[in-house]
């Protein structure tokens, strides 16, 4: 296949999964192929669009998005596809030429696609002129994924430039936007064009945490256990057929849950770190338990990258990983257990019964509550950062001081309290 052909058949790729994405007249939501579309109100997509600059001339481009609406009609997203073979990179001149036509056509937003890697020089540019790049999975799987990945800091940023220059074959299709990085294609054109998938949210009805608490029981056969041990994880998985194998991720995925196949795939990066492990795991079998009923041929995959911090940009997203949370907390740290340890090791600490703990700025409080994290954490097999969380779920930690303390200050006492460093 000659080049011309090679980039038109990719440019069409392109094209079929943007039209489906773009093509209906209302907000809808479109069940194809294992595939779920988000379609944003009045958007039209055309590939080989001949559009024309100010001065007179016309451009050829790859393909046009534009939104047929009176209030967003200026709207003009211009998207370029580059199919260089195995090897080929894109370089900063393509970028620096697909950045003027996108000024002089005075266009919305540029993307540029491409399935071979860009340049470390182009990806600065792309940057720095507000370009979105993407590169789509080698396999061809350009599907919705639940986990977008969202704001990134300096660090995951870079790993996900990784993805953009490395010459070898992709696992998963990366996007990078500005200081924005996602995982799916259809999630981020819902973001460029400010649509949240609605439809969705009604599938996952929200649950108290009560009823999170009994789905733990009917999960745990109505048995009570003092502890949650790992071999009673993997029991439960292997009752209820739930595969699970361990992956060395490229990036910084901890669990992912393959919703179809029923498979918790774990990084193998946690064996190291047991209590990260654990939550983890116990994170994943939620999805399995609790979701994957409602989202089995909708859902691909849940990659997961924090478990502890939801960052995810929509509320139905927030509420399926938040429910997740909840499950595993109840799960590892069960309520008879956690209040037995807690009351006796308050005790320990010489606070009388009906004294409350208190988290605020005095080094005696927060000495205090480094020393029952640590203990609570020991026994439970969690983090000290799951502790503080039910412990203030429970209203067995005081918190409301800090309420007037800054934001920089809470990071600082957080850290002192979990990371233990003031005491070691």
């Amino acid at each position: 296949m000659n080049t011309t052909a090679k980039g038109n058949k990719f440019e069409k790729r392109v094209a079929f999964i943007l039209k489906k994405l773009l093509k209906n007249k209302k907000m809808e939501i479109l069940l194809g192929d294992g595939v779920l579309w988000v379609v944003p109100e009045k958007a039209v997509v055309t590939c080989k669009d001949n559009l024309k600059y100010p001065w007179g001339s016309n451009v050829v481009n790859d393909i046009t998005l534009k939104l047929d609406d009176e209030k967003l009609k200026n709207v003009l997203i211009c998207v370029e596809c580059k199919n260089y073979k195995v090897g080929n990179a894109v370089d900063i001149s393509e970028i620096a030429e697909f950045n003027t036509r996108i000024q002089d056509l005075k266009a919305t937003k540029g993307v540029m696609i491409t399935a071979s890697y860009f340049q470390s020089g182009a990806i600065k540019m792309a940057k720095a002129h507000n370009i979105a790049l993407i590169r789509v999975s080698d396999d061809n799987k350009i599907q919705w994924d639940l986990h977008r990945v969202g704001s990134m800091s300096q660090t995951e940023y870079s790993t996900f430039v990784s993805h953009l220059t490395n010459k070898n074959p992709l696992r998963i299709t990366a996007i990078v936007d500005g200081f924005e990085c996602y995982t799916s294609l259809p999630d981020y054109f819902c973001v460029l064009f400010d649509k949240q998938p609605e439809y969705i949210g009604k599938l996952i009805p929200f649950k108290t945490d009560q009823e999170i608490k009994s789905i733990v029981d009917d999960f745990k056969l109505h048995q009570t256990f003092p502890v949650i041990s790992d071999q009673l994880l993997l029991f439960f998985a292997k009752y209820y057929q739930i595969h699970i194998q361990e992956v060395e991720f490229d990036d910084k995925i901890c669990g992912q849950y393959d919703f179809g196949n029923n498979v918790i795939s774990m990084s193998s990066s946690l064996k190291s770190i047991p209590y990260r492990y654990r939550f983890t795991l116990a994170h994943e079998l939620g999805h399995a338990f609790m979701h994957r009923q409602l989202l089995r041929g909708i859902i691909q995959t849940a990659d997961d990258y924090d478990i502890e911090e939801v960052r995810c940009s929509f509320k139905w997203e927030q509420r399926l990983e938040y429910q997740a949370n909840l499950f595993a907390s109840y799960l590892l740290i069960p309520e008879e257990p956690l209040l037995n340890l807690y009351f006796q090791f308050k005790g320990e600490l010489g606070y009388k019964l009906t004294e409350k703990l208190f988290l605020d700025t005095q080094p005696c409080n927060i000495k205090d509550c480094h020393k029952m994290f640590d203990k609570l954490s020991r026994c439970f097999g969690v983090s000290k950062h799951a502790i503080r969380i039910r412990l203030i779920k429970e209203k067995l930690l005081d918190v409301s001081s800090l309420n007037n303390v800054e934001n920089g200050s809470i990071a600082h006492v957080i850290k002192e309290i979990e990371e233990g460093d003031v005491f070691s």
